[in-house]
């Protein structure tokens, strides 16, 4: 299935369910919205492409020799090809030659299939994913991610901060009721959106990949399942809270913004 294929398929996505944490109508925005495909989305897509299915890459992706105007871009569509701008073009290529030579992620590519769409129902709803790379040996899940920094502390952060224990978890659970399979670990290849490039395939132990926690994936798979069944509610009722129909709201201020002098008057009060 084309990328065009699975975008243009109406059904809750891991991306689209985790707007829920923000509520009930950013998620209605996101199906009825669509994924908009920017500039930002072109370059990962390519780098996805580059680090997984070179041959494709090299058939389906050129460096612009003008500027990428609405027909230079037309023309070369018919010819089954995207353009990049040159630099950018050049990024993916040195990042993809970077990664090339860790021998970490050679295991794990060796065979496979990269782009894999799923598609399964929750609580009544239709549900979809497009999966990174499933390796057929061993047989895992290779999920790629992009990030200015990612060493353990600073990835760590992130890994939260975007959800990716909903998104992974769900991966999981859905390619795994597919495939009949107990359990399909889950990998990472962290790879740096900036020279000198760094990739890594995480979590590590001892200098060895190993598989992200379990009970990290489940945790993740259940909070996920919790904002389908919301999800669900707002389709039978088409009523879909936002931010404004909460009943509290509150100003968090972080203890770093508050000088010892506040915080004196603040126990002084009580």
């Amino acid at each position: 299935m084309t990328w065009d294929e699975y975008k243009g398929t109406l059904a809750l996505n891991p991306s689209s369910i985790c707007c829920c944490d923000k509520s009930e109508l950013h998620v209605r925005y996101a199906l009825l919205d669509g994924e908009r495909d920017t500039p930002s989305l072109q370059k990962g897509r390519a780098l996805h492409c580059a680090l997984l299915e070179p041959q494709r890459f090299a058939e389906s992706y050129e460096a612009a020799d003008t500027r990428r105007t609405k027909k230079v871009v037309e023309a070369a569509a018919e010819r089954g090809v995207e353009l990049l701008l040159p630099q950018d073009f050049d990024v993916i290529v040195e990042t993809a030659l970077r990664a090339s030579q860790n021998a970490d992620l050679q295991r794990f590519i060796r065979a496979g299939q990269a782009e894999v769409s799923i598609f399964t129902g929750e609580h009544g709803c239709q549900c979809k994913g497009r999966l990174d790379w499933v390796s057929s040996d061993p047989l895992c899940i290779l999920d790629v991610k992009t990030a200015r920094e990612i060493d353990e502390r600073n990835f760590s952060r992130a890994f939260y901060r975007y959800h990716y224990d909903v998104k992974l978890g769900l991966y999981q659970r859905w390619l795994q009721r597919l495939m009949g399979v107990p359990n399909i670990p889950v990998y990472l290849l962290l790879v740096e959106n900036q020279g000198p490039w760094d990739c890594a395939v995480v979590p590590r132990c001892g200098g060895e990949p190993v598989p992200i926690n379990d009970a990290v994936l489940m945790r993740g798979a259940d909070k996920g399942l919790r904002w389908i069944e919301r999800v669900q509610r707002c389709l039978e009722s088409d009523v879909w809270p936002g931010v404004g129909d909460v009943d509290d709201w509150s100003l968090q201020t972080p203890s770093w913004e508050m000088d010892e002098e506040d915080l004196e008057v603040i126990v002084d009060d009580e």
